[in-house]
């Protein structure tokens, strides 16, 4: 119910929903307190009430929310501490508590949650102490915002430790001391800011060998020295240092003064050999990494990672592993070596259910697996369901770009998960708008049959792009024809294919295993109110796969609108069935 206009508070009341998962009241002008009730819902796994006018405390109760992941609480007039009892939500992936009136210290039990992975925002509060993170371990954490509070203290060494960071934010606070080298660590980091607080020192130089830092704000601090040269120090635009009365030298734009031998020496420790060694060495380095950047990108294009299924020791779960490097203990960024511990699929790829594998086509080998048509719609949901979140719902959206049936994995009930995010990629903005004359410089990507056609044109991902392959991966589950099959040549694809069926060929076009658990007789006829009832609800499924690989972006079908639809359709076709089966009860 978010982005509406309901006002009033939260009833008590709705700590009855025990069964609730997701629950969306942001974007409203509801005021009152955050009722204590709410802590009954232990099935919660989603709460967003940001941008509301709730006041009053954060109930301890949430603590009993072992379920929650997203925790959003954001821009209302929340007072008092934050509740340590929040260490009990063990599966929290981003918590969001900006842009309220929080004061007292943070609890250090928050930055023990381990499962933190998208961010974590304590900002614009009136927060105090120190940033304790020595007992924390947030080496998932991808974000940490805990800028305009009234934090002091020296930063932490410990939050090097934060490896997987790409962005931190700790502006506007009250920090004294050097920038501790342990932060060299963060060598995935994109954004840095360190502006408007007590920070003392030079700059230190491994902030030039952050490959990936695109923005560095050093401003209105205590700096001194000589401001580094390369890597993001190269780009006046993304570096500021202003309000640091005591810097010098950096790139021209930057327009400080020019450093002093004795400040120059005192930084480099350099004789004047070493330094007309320098253009030299810059050469050979220079050529060094052009040839390793083309070694890379040859031995990326090889099918070079290994997928293992293991069992992890104490829980005996079963997993699969991606090992993404053969036998280095270091990747080609001087990364320790990692691998992709994925849960394991009991049921592999939706591809292996659709189509014949002509691997295993022997007499001993087990006939091909058959989903009906209840199974083919849920698996539907699941995946416009995936999509929805990545596009609307995990921060930056995220277009997948490959979405076809061996992406899509089944899991042992055969839940669907969208899977191998290798060509995906983060829209700039956060918006799916999309523009016919936006180039894109990384060509046209996905697989053929599923190619978005603006993307053969040369346009810019968007999230229209993936709604497009969706609306193709739709047909096929219900028709069961690959995009390949050679039927479809001289402008026919799967799309034209379903148009022109419907509505009167819609049993004659669908893949004949839909029917697997219908009485054979019922499939024969096309007479009875049962086979009716299926016709009607497969035109509504092919309509919605049609909407959405409209050729136009504009005229595609919303994936939001998408799943509306299918849970309509399938409430539907479960109400035909009880009522089949009450009647044949009564008979």
């Amino acid at each position: 119910m978010e982005a509406n206009q309901i006002s009033g508070s939260i009833p008590t009341e709705i700590g009855k929903l025990v069964n609730l998962q997701t629950l969306t009241l942001g974007l409203n002008q509801l005021h009152g307190s955050i009722p204590d009730s709410i802590g009954n819902l232990e099935k919660l796994n989603v709460m967003y009430l940001a941008g509301n006018k709730l006041s009053g405390h954060i109930p301890s109760s949430l603590g009993n929310l072992t379920s929650i992941a997203y925790l959003y609480l954001g821009v209302n007039n929340l007072q008092g501490s934050i509740p340590s009892s929040l260490d009990n939500c063990q599966n929290l992936l981003l918590l969001g508590l900006s842009q309220n009136n929080l004061s007292g210290y943070i609890p250090t039990e928050i930055f023990g949650l381990s499962s933190l992975s998208i961010f974590l925002d304590l900002s614009y509060n009136f927060l105090i102490g120190s940033l304790q993170l020595e007992q924390g371990d947030l080496g998932n954490l991808v974000s940490l915002d805990i800028s305009h509070n009234m934090l002091s203290g020296e930063i932490p060494s410990s939050l090097g430790r934060c490896i997987s960071l790409r962005a931190l934010y700790i502006d506007g606070n009250s920090f004294q001391g050097t920038i501790p080298p342990s932060l060299s660590s963060l060598r995935s980091v994109e954004v840095l800011d360190f502006s408007r607080n007590n920070l003392t020192g030079q700059i230190p130089e491994y902030l030039e060998n952050l490959i990936f830092l695109q923005n560095l704000n050093l401003s209105f601090n205590d700096f001194e020295g000589e401001v580094p040269l390369g890597g993001v120090f190269q780009n006046a635009t993304a570096v500021s240092v202003v309000g640091n009365s005591e810097l010098c030298g950096g790139v021209p734009e930057l327009q400080l003064p020019k450093c002093s031998i004795k400040e120059a020496s005192k930084k480099h420790g350099i004789s004047f050999a070493v330094k007309l060694a320098a253009p030299i060495s810059s050469g050979i380095l220079v050529l060094i990494l052009v040839l390793f950047s083309v070694f890379i990108y040859k031995w990326r294009q090889r099918k070079f990672s290994s997928v293992y299924k293991g069992i992890l020791d104490e829980t005996e779960t079963v997993v699969a592993v991606k090992v993404l490097t053969s036998c280095s203990s270091i990747d080609f960024q001087g990364n320790d070596f990692k691998a992709l511990v994925y849960a394991y699929m009991d049921n592999g790829s939706l591809d292996s259910w659709l189509h014949e594998n002509p691997m295993l086509g022997t007499e001993n080998e087990k006939p091909r697996r058959r989903l009906n048509l209840l199974q083919r719609l849920n698996i539907a949901i699941d995946v416009a369901c995936a999509l929805d979140y990545l596009h609307y719902h995990c921060g930056t959206p995220l277009v997948h770009c490959d979405l076809k049936p061996s992406n899509v994995l089944l899991d042992s009930d055969l839940l669907a998960h969208v899977g191998d995010f290798g060509l995906a990629k983060f829209l700039a903005e956060a918006t799916p708008t999309f523009s016919s004359n936006q180039a894109n410089s990384i060509g046209i990507i996905g697989t053929i049959g599923y190619v978005v056609p603006e993307y053969v044109k040369g346009s810019r991902v968007s999230t229209y792009g993936d709604v497009y392959s969706y609306g193709i991966l739709m047909l096929e589950i219900f028709i069961g024809k690959r995009t390949t099959n050679d039927m479809f040549n001289d402008g026919l694809n799967l799309h034209n294919f379903a148009k022109m069926a419907i509505p009167e060929r819609v049993i004659e076009i669908s893949d004949l295993a839909i029917f697997c658990n219908e009485d054979e007789e019922i499939i024969k006829s096309f007479h009875t109110a049962k086979h009716e009832q299926i016709k009607e609800c497969l035109i509504s499924i092919f309509k919605v796969g049609i909407a959405c690989s409209m050729e136009l972006p504009s005229d595609r079908m919303s994936i939001g609108d998408a799943i509306t639809e299918l849970h309509l359709i399938k409430v539907d076709l479960l109400r035909h069935r009880i009522q089949q089966q009450e009647g044949a009860n009564v008979h």
